[in-house]
């Protein structure tokens, strides 16, 4: 297998509206994932930047294979641009590594942005407008469709995975 040939180490996957296709993996696709993950002990960085927006909750790969798993998310993407806050679930043994490197990176957070964002989800606002990028992405879509239906705008080939 190209893993063992290769001395691959990783994957990183974007498993939500990955870009360019916006393609959402399945459900089996992410235990497929984490299990030949699993059995050739490699780390997964799960980047679920725009995994708020699915309308129906699909399991990160992260919950399949928590110790081998980095997820990271941020609100930047779904709420405000300029509401630079991710989020990052990671292995025991990667959090003090991880922390110095943001640490070496001068990678901080306002307080002040922090607070707006703690405010923002504990309102329902963030909820608000994770729902309104959807309305809008549907009205968007609808109007792809309408006008462009005819074309093959994507095609793809030689897809592995079930979704």
């Amino acid at each position: 297998m190209l893993v063992k040939m290769k001395n691959i180490k990783g994957l990183y996957i974007i498993p939500d509206y990955q870009n360019p296709t916006t393609h959402i993996m399945s459900q089996n696709g992410r235990k497929m994932i984490a299990n030949i993950a699993s059995k050739y002990n490699l780390i997964v960085i799960e980047d679920a930047i725009h995994s708020l927006l699915n309308e129906t909750h699909l399991n990160p790969v992260a919950s399949y294979l928590p110790n081998q798993t980095i997820y990271i998310t941020s609100l930047s993407k779904i709420i405000a641009p300029s509401l630079r806050l991710a989020y990052i679930s990671t292995p025991k043994q990667y959090r003090e590594a991880l922390s110095s490197a943001l640490y070496n990176i001068n990678l901080s957070q306002s307080y002040f942005l922090t607070e707006i964002a703690y405010r923002m989800i504990t309102s329902g606002e963030a909820d608000k407008l994770i729902n309104a990028r959807r309305k809008s992405a549907r009205r968007r879509n609808k109007i792809i469709n309408q006008y462009l239906s005819g074309y093959n705008l994507w095609e793809m080939k030689n897809v592995y995975l079930d979704g």
